[in-house]
Order: structure tokens, then sequence, then C-alpha cells
């Protein structure tokens, strides 16, 4: 006897593999985000900063085309599966690579991957989209090192059936061991600071603000021209601001007492790097463009010092800066005088000084003469 007939729901098919498809590394994802960033597409990325990764997951069955059923509730890679665990950063040298895996955690926004539902077309089905920010911090003692011109960035990781991401770089070339990691793409990382120049002039003018931006090269801090992005806020409209004079500790020095001078007034300014260097932008559109942050001049008979800080972790911010401190001083201390103490978090700092000889109001210009060496 024949018997004949069909079975409905057997049971469900999963992928063969995962395969990551058109990878990169979106270089300062937040800093690129911001309304006075000049540059949006940095060559760079600071020691614990945010930089995004963005990529396409292809579910594929053993013949390599996509499996269009792993859609919805199919679709078992999520963001479970995406934890800090699943990344690596490495340098790639002959042999056995650099493994600073270590040294990396989920940026603001940690990745995650978004597959079609079952109404999508075709076409697009079983293709997934990864996204989201990661950090490559600075050392564990946070002192300098870097830069790290090409950093690979990889993956790897399985949803929870068990189906793998189809891997290509083997960390450990010279053992027979199966290849670790999937490279998503590399990055330059730097390490980075912010600092304020100290200012000086007459008591009766005001003082310019200025900021820099350096990154250590490998032997010496750098004025970091490739830095057209970093957006730095002044809040005057509702105080505190990021910016402050110190009030206590001896900030203020001889006549020059609290309040005398004053941080801009009025309004809020946001504070562009240009060059490395700031360029300057009112938000309220009445005030003037591109012109020096400054502190008011306090008048004649004022004259003295004052220490300002620019506090990197200030709520008033865009997004914290705090990856740009570095170790200016030992506790207690106003300024930078090199005497450090290891702590690599301080804020930056300066002192303004007022009442410095300027010259006469009446002399238009002064000439050295050149006297050559005797015959």
């Amino acid at each position: 006897t024949t018997l004949g007939g069909h079975v409905r729901n057997v049971g469900r098919f999963y992928p063969a593999l995962l395969e990551l498809t058109t990878a990169s590394i979106v270089s300062r994802s937040v800093a690129r985000a911001q309304s006075m960033c000049i540059n949006t597409t940095s060559v760079f990325t600071y020691m614990g900063e945010d930089f995004g990764i963005s990529a396409m997951v292809e579910a594929q069955n053993v013949a390599g085309f996509v499996t269009q059923n792993y859609v919805d509730g199919f679709a078992k890679l999520d963001i479970d599966d995406l934890g800090l665990g699943a990344f690596f950063a490495f340098e790639e040298l002959p042999g056995i690579d650099n493994d600073l895996t270590s040294r990396s955690a989920l940026g603001g926004s940690p990745p995650n991957v978004t597959w079609p539902d079952n109404i999508a077309p075709l076409m697009d089905r079983g293709i997934g989209m990864l996204s989201g920010n990661l950090v490559f911090d600075r050392p564990s003692d946070s002192s300098e090192d870097g830069p790290y011109s090409a950093l690979s960035i990889g993956i790897n990781t399985a949803d929870s059936d068990g189906v793998a991401l189809e891997l290509d770089i083997d960390l450990d070339e010279e053992m027979p061991l199966a290849n670790d990691v999937k490279l998503i793409a590399t990055e330059d990382f730097r390490y980075g600071r912010l600092l304020i120049d100290n200012s000086y002039g007459p008591e009766t003018e005001p003082l310019d603000i200025p900021f820099r931006i350096q990154y250590f090269d490998g032997t010496d801090f750098v004025l970091n021209t490739d830095d057209s992005c970093t957006t730095l806020f002044f809040e005057q409209t509702s105080a505190p601001s990021a910016l402050t004079f110190l009030t206590d500790g001896g900030s203020y020095t001889e006549n020059l007492d609290d309040s005398e001078t004053v941080i801009e007034v009025g309004f809020d300014i946001e504070l562009g790097l240009f060059d490395g260097q700031t360029a300057l932008r009112a938000t309220d559109a009445d005030q003037d463009v591109d012109r020096p942050l400054e502190t008011s001049a306090p008048g004649i008979g004022n004259e003295g010092t004052v220490v300002i800080e620019f506090d990197l972790k200030h709520d008033s911010l865009p997004f914290w800066l705090d990856f740009l401190s570095y170790d200016w001083r030992v506790a207690g201390e106003l300024e930078d005088d090199e005497n450090n103490d290891l702590i690599y978090t301080d804020n930056p700092r300066s002192r303004l000084e007022f009442g410095s000889y300027r010259g006469h109001d009446r002399v238009i210009n002064w000439q050295e003469i050149y006297i050559g060496p005797n015959p």
C-alpha cells in the first residue's frame, strides 16, 4: 500500500552564515552632527570620543544567496548579540597583531541591527542595517600615547541560533587557528587636549579668550589643524556656564575683584574650532559673528589677574568633552605649571592679566632699527 500526503509547518529554517557588507566608520559621529562643525568629513577621532559604525548584514544560505525569510521574529541577531564583547580594536602587524580590544567601549548610542519586516519587498528581506557608536579609550592610566593612524575595528558575533558572522582576520597569524574577527574599517585615533591661552592687556580694554586643541604626535603635543569641528558652548542667559572665573584659592589678585570683569553679556555663544583654534558665532542672530570670545574691561584702577576654567563635563555643553582633559596641575593649584600628579582629568585653565603696559596712546608705531656688525 502506498500512502501519500504532505506535512505543514515542518520547522523553522535558518541561514548558514551572516555576511557583513559595505562596512564603514563615521569619524567623530557626535561632534560632526553639531551645527558649528565646519568640516563634517573629519579624518580622525579623539581617543575617548564617540565614533560611528555602519554596515549591512546579509543572512545567507550555503550557496551565498540572501535568505529572504530572515525577517521579523525569525531574525535572531539583535542588540543583545552586539554588546561590547562583539567588537575588537587592533593594529594589524606581521605575525601577531597588537590587540587593543580592552580599550574599546560602547558609545552613547550602542550598536544595533534592524531587520525588515515580512511585508518588506523581497529584495530587502534578509538584509539588516547595523549602526551605532563605539569608543576607543585612552590607556588605562590615561597617559598620552599614539597616534594610531590606521587602527582596525572589527566584529565577531552570532545570533541566538548560533548563526555566526563570516570572519576574515586572524589576530594571531602564526598560530593554526581560525579567523577571529571581521574587519569593519580602520580609523585614525588621536590623544587630544583642550587649552585656553593666557591673555593680557590694559585694564581699560577687553581681553580675548583664545582656545586651542592639540594632539600627541608620538613625541610632543602639536596644534591639531585637522580639527574644524569641535564645538564649545558659552551659556550666558542661564548661568552658570561651562566657562567661569574661579572665585577662591587666590584666583583674583591685586586690585581686581569679583564681578569687575565679566565674560560676554546677555547672550549665548557657540564656539566652533577652525584648524584647531576658535572661531565664534553668536546663537543670537542680532549679534556679531566670527569674533573672539572676550571678557570685559574692568576699568581704571582695577588692574590684576584672574583665573578662568572651562568645565569639559558641564551640562550646558552639546555633549561632554572630557576626552580633551589633561594632567595640567596637582590638586589645589590654580594654573598649569607643569607640576602634574598623573591624574589626567583636569579641566583647562588660563590666567587673564589686566594692567599690562602697552605703550603711549599717542604713539602710532615703534620701529626697531637694525644695527649691523662693526667692520
